[in-house]
C-alpha cells in the first residue's frame, strides 16, 4: 500500500452571524409648540453586521403609547400632540430605536417634555376659553 494522492486544501470560512444593531446615540429634539416636535439622532455604531433598515420614534403621554413614526433617515417629526383636557402636567417621553434584518436594537435615553396647561378662564365676551399651554424639556 502506499501514499495516495494528494488531497485538496481545506478551507474554513468562519460564517459572520448578524445580531440586533445598537443604541442610537446623540438623541436631540426641538419643537417650537406642542403640535410639532423633530427628534434627532445619530445612527449606532454597532449595525450588528447588517444595515439599519430603519428607525422607529416612540412616543408616550403620561406612560400610555401615544405615536410613532418609522423613518429610514436620522430625524422624524412627531406632528398631532394634544393636551389632554383639564389643568396640570403632561409628560411626553420619547426614545429611538434602530432596526436590521434581525430586529430592534435596545431604545436609546429618553428625552422627557412636560407641558403645563393652565386653568380655562372666561374671556372677555364671558366664554370659557382654554388655559394657558407651555412645554418645556431636558433636550
Amino acid at each position: 500500500v502506499g501514499d495516495g494522492p494528494e488531497s485538496a486544501a481545506i478551507t474554513h470560512l468562519e460564517e459572520t452571524v448578524a445580531t440586533i444593531p445598537g443604541t442610537p446615540t446623540w438623541v436631540s429634539a426641538t419643537g417650537p409648540d406642542i403640535a410639532s416636535f423633530t427628534v434627532l439622532w445619530a445612527a449606532p455604531t454597532d449595525t450588528g453586521g447588517s444595515p439599519i433598515i430603519s428607525y422607529t420614534v416612540a412616543r408616550t403621554l403620561n406612560g400610555d403609547a401615544d405615536g410613532t413614526c418609522v423613518p429610514t433617515t436620522t430625524s422624524c417629526t412627531l406632528t398631532g400632540h394634544s393636551l389632554p383636557g383639564g389643568f396640570g402636567t403632561n409628560t411626553y417621553t420619547y426614545t429611538v430605536f434602530a432596526t436590521n434584518s434581525v430586529g430592534d436594537g435596545p431604545p436609546s435615553a429618553s428625552i422627557i417634555r412636560e407641558c403645563f396647561r393652565g386653568p380655562d378662564f372666561l374671556d372677555e365676551n364671558n366664554n370659557m376659553s382654554p388655559g394657558p399651554i407651555g412645554c418645556n424639556g431636558d433636550f
